[in-house]
């Protein structure tokens, strides 16, 4: 599966369902990250070095987006040592500009409805979940759409080791604004069917974690308003990847990690085929200081070699860092930076060349009520012509946690993509109000 749609871990979402639900880290909901440009990728960061430690009040390494709450936590519901907890989330809005270089806006109705069942056991994990994702354009039906995803994974402890196993189906949809999506004037569908094993061992401060990532990602035809076919089949691939993980902890919250990983993509259609073998090796850090900053970071080298010799093999650097610093308990701002190659999803290009900076406040206001702001700056520069796109993002989110089963958030997003080609620049408004309802 290309990079930009990589599958977060263990997770049963990729980032933008997972991130849109009004719980404690509400985030800015589905405007920015399920209906703006930014992709819904797991980074790699999050993959190697989690992001956030759970845990109360000024714990060492707890933003306020990890903050456990349980006073306004969903409790679930119990059948012996599982526990079942389904949540339901009404949205309502208004969407600018949902498609690039075209006027007219349009009111947004939207469902988010999820049942997540996990095992409390003492040894060995198993859960299983299922999401849905509805977005109604009531003045633009095209651009509506529906994601869905399935399921199930666990983990069997085998002394200090851990075998984990889990497989997931996405059907999710591509959309126009995207920032690899040049051309597009509606949602495309496409699928991935996704399973991953892994084997986690530790030798005292050593930690291996040896893994194999199989996915085969399938991509629906479109037909746009003016006639002309979007093809999807040349899009189709199936891709492994190989990786080895290692870790060694020199203290509580200091790690460092090295990383190595093949990864081998075989294109179903188009000619000449885009197929491919790809290396890369990254080294990384993870340090909390004695103070308030946490800083990660992951950075290496990546080449990747086609086959066909129609295609230029490209090499680079590749980085992903981030600080987080935590000035008082009531504050944490997260600022990202990421250079990275991806694969590109539309038939004119192979790939490109990815830079983000991003800088997230939360606030918690009240043990309830949770402030958030980002802006955030993305560019794509392409292989082969050298056309670059960028986007400019910011938006503000206000949740209100009313108790454990309600909470309501309130949000507004802004983008701007400039296009080297003029092909898709735009700006875009987005307004949602949500009403979250969890047992």
């Amino acid at each position: 599966m290309a990079s930009n749609r990589e599958i977060s871990g263990p997770g049963l979402e990729p980032a933008c369902l997972a991130k849109a639900r009004i719980g404690v880290a509400a985030g800015l909901a589905v405007v920015a990250l399920c209906l703006s440009p930014v992709p819904s990728a797991a980074q790699m960061l999050d993959n190697y070095i989690p992001t956030n430690l759970s845990g109360y009040d000024v714990d060492p390494g707890v933003t306020v987006t990890s903050r456990l709450r349980p006073q306004y936590a969903s409790p679930g519901i119990r059948f012996g040592d599982v526990i079942v907890r389904p949540q339901i989330t009404e949205s309502i809005g208004y969407d600018a500009v949902p498609v690039s270089g075209q006027r007219g806006g349009s009111t947004i109705v939207g469902t988010d409805a999820s049942v997540r069942a996990e095992t409390q056991w003492s040894r060995h994990q198993l859960g299983m979940g299922v999401s849905v994702q509805d977005i109604r354009y009531l003045d633009l039906p095209r651009q509506s759409y529906t994601n869905w995803i399935i399921g199930v994974g666990g983990s069997y402890d085998i002394g200090r080791d851990t075998l984990s196993a889990q497989y997931t189906h996405f059907s999710l949809n591509q959309l126009p604004t995207g920032i690899d999506n040049t051309g597009l004037l509606q949602p495309q569908p496409y699928t991935t069917d996704a399973a991953k094993i892994s084997y986690k061992t530790q030798l005292g401060p050593w930690t291996f974690i040896p893994s194999l990532l199989v996915a085969a990602t399938r991509f629906a035809d479109v037909t746009n308003p003016d006639g002309s076919i979007r093809t999807g089949a040349v899009l189709d691939r199936n891709v492994e990847t190989a990786s080895l993980e290692t870790l060694y902890s020199f203290a509580p919250q200091r790690s460092a990690v090295l990383v190595v990983r093949g990864t081998t993509a075989q294109y179903l259609g188009g000619q000449p085929r885009r197929n491919y073998n790809d290396i890369s090796v990254l080294g990384g850090l993870d340090y909390s200081t004695s103070g308030s900053f946490r800083y990660r970071a992951l950075a290496g080298y990546q080449v990747r070699t086609y086959e066909n010799r129609a295609f230029q093999n490209n090499s680079s650097p590749i980085v992903e860092a981030s600080v987080i610093w935590t000035p008082t308990g009531l504050t944490t701002v997260t600022g990202t930076a990421i250079y990275r190659i991806e694969d590109a999803n539309e038939d004119t290009f192979i790939g490109y060349r990815y830079t983000q900076a991003r800088v997230v406040v939360d606030h918690e206001y009240l043990r309830n009520v949770l402030l958030q702001g980002l802006a955030s700056v993305q560019s794509a520069e392409y292989f082969q012509s050298g056309a670059r796109q960028t986007v400019y993002s910011a938006g503000a989110s206000v949740t209100w946690l009313l108790n454990r089963n309600v909470g309501l958030t309130g949000s507004y997003g802004y983008s701007s993509s400039q296009d080297s080609s003029q092909a898709q620049s735009y700006s875009r408004n987005i307004m949602l109000l949500q009403l979250r309802l969890a047992l």
